[in-house]
C-alpha cells in the first residue's frame, strides 16, 4: 500500500496549558496562525504527501473543532473526527480512533499542534514491507527476557462508511475531554542489543529531529542502524531528569503497523511515550527512527506562538500546492 492510500490519525485532544490562558475559547490546534487555524496548516501538509484521509482526535473543546471541520470544503480530502467520551491520553486516543473509522495498515498518527518539514515516504517504505516477514525473521532471532505487553485493540468498520460523503464529522454526546500524561515513568529495562538485519522490516518508524536544545521534547536512543532503543518523554519543569543539550528528539509523527495495537497495554489513560514505547521495548518490539532535517514547530508555548507566523510564512511556497488542494473557503 502507498503512502497515498495511508489514514493519518491527528491527536488533538490535548488541554494546551501553556497557551490556554491566551486562547481560552479554543483548542490549541485552532489557534489562528498566519491567517488560518493551525490544524488547517497540518492537514494542508499531509494532503501534499499525499494523504487522502484523515482522523481528527478531539478532546478539549471538542465541539468548537467539529464546528470548524463541518464548515470547511475540503475538496478531495476526507476529514473524519472522533470525540473521546473520557480521558483515554495519546495512546488511547490512537486506539479509539482506529476502533471508530476505518483505518489503513499501516497508519500514521501525527501531534495536531506541531509541524516538521521532512521525506516521509522514506520513512514508509521502512514500513511498508509485508508484515508476515517481520513475524518470520524475529521468530528465527534470538530473544531476550521481557515484559510482554497484553491488551486488544480492534479496526471497527461500520457499514456505510465507505459510501458517505467525502467529509464527516462524528457526533457523539460524550463529554469533552483531554490527553493528561502522565509524569510517572515505568521503570524499563537495560537497552537491548539490536538481533535484526538493518533491511528488514519493521513495526514502528518513529521521525526524529536533531535540535539544539533537547530539554523540553522527547530524545530518542538509537543504535547505528536506527533502531529504537531508548526513548525519555520531556519531563516537567524542574525535574532531575532534563537533559537540556543537542540530541535527537521526538518530532510528534509515527508509522505503526496496526498489530502493534494488539501489544498496546490494556487500560486507559494511556501514554504512548510514557507507558507504551517502554512497554514495547521491553517485549523486544522493532522500532525504528527516521531522522529528518526539515524545519520544526511545535506551537506549544507563548514564545512558539510568537513565530509560528513567520515559520509558515517561511514555508508558504512549499504548502502552496497544499492549500489549493485543502483550503477552499477563506477563514
Amino acid at each position: 500500500m502507498g503512502i497515498e492510500n495511508a489514514t493519518v490519525i491527528l491527536l488533538a485532544g490535548g488541554f494546551g496549558k501553556r497557551v490556554r490562558h491566551l486562547h481560552p475559547d479554543l483548542p490549541k490546534p485552532l489557534i489562528r496562525v498566519a491567517g488560518r487555524p493551525f490544524i488547517d496548516w497540518i492537514c494542508g501538509y499531509w494532503a501534499g504527501q499525499g494523504i487522502r484521509r484523515i482522523i481528527v482526535s478531539l478532546g478539549h473543546l471538542a465541539g468548537v473543532a467539529e464546528r470548524h471541520f463541518q464548515s470547511a470544503d475540503w475538496g478531495d480530502v476526507e476529514i473524519l473526527t472522533v470525540r473521546e467520551e473520557e480521558p483515554l491520553g495519546t495512546a488511547g486516543a490512537i486506539v479509539h480512533a482506529a476502533r471508530t473509522h476505518a483505518c489503513g495498515d499501516p497508519f500514521i498518527v501525527a501531534n495536531a499542534d506541531s509541524l516538521v518539514f521532512g521525506p516521509v515516504a522514506e520513512a514508509w517504505a521502512l514500513i511498508e514491507t509485508d508484515p508476515h516477514n517481520t513475524r518470520s525473521e524475529r521468530e528465527n532471532a534470538p530473544s531476550e527476557p521481557g515484559t510482554q505487553v497484553t491488551g486488544q485493540a480492534s479496526d471497527q468498520k461500520s457499514n456505510d462508511e465507505r459510501n458517505q460523503a467525502s467529509i464527516r464529522v462524528s457526533e457523539q454526546d460524550s463529554n469533552q475531554a483531554s490527553h493528561p500524561k502522565s509524569n510517572q515513568r515505568p521503570k524499563q529495562s537495560k537497552s537491548h542489543e539490536d538481533k535484526l538485519p538493518a533491511a528488514s522490516p519493521c513495526e514502528g518508524v518513529i521521525l526524529g529531529r536533531e535540535v539544539a536544545d533537547a530539554s523540553r521534547y522527547g530524545s530518542l536512543r538509537t543504535n547505528d542502524r536506527g533502531r529504537l532503543l531508548g526513548f525519555q518523554e520531556k519531563q516537567p519543569g524542574g525535574s532531575e531528569e532534563k537533559q537540556p543539550g543537542k540530541a535527537l528528539v521526538n518530532a510528534g509523527v509515527y508509522l505503526l503497523r496496526k498489530s502493534l495495537l494488539e501489544r498496546f497495554p490494556n487500560r486507559t489513560p494511556l501514554s504512548l511515550e510514557l507507558d507504551v514505547f517502554p512497554a514495547l521495548l521491553e517485549a523486544d518490539a522493532d522500532l525504528r527512527v527516521h531522522p529528518v532535517a526539515g524545519d520544526f514547530l511545535d506551537i506549544g508555548t507563548p514564545q512558539d506562538l510568537q513565530r509560528a507566523s513567520r515559520f509558515i510564512e517561511r514555508h508558504r511556497a512549499e504548502l502552496e500546492f497544499s492549500a489549493r488542494l485543502v483550503f477552499r473557503n477563506p477563514q
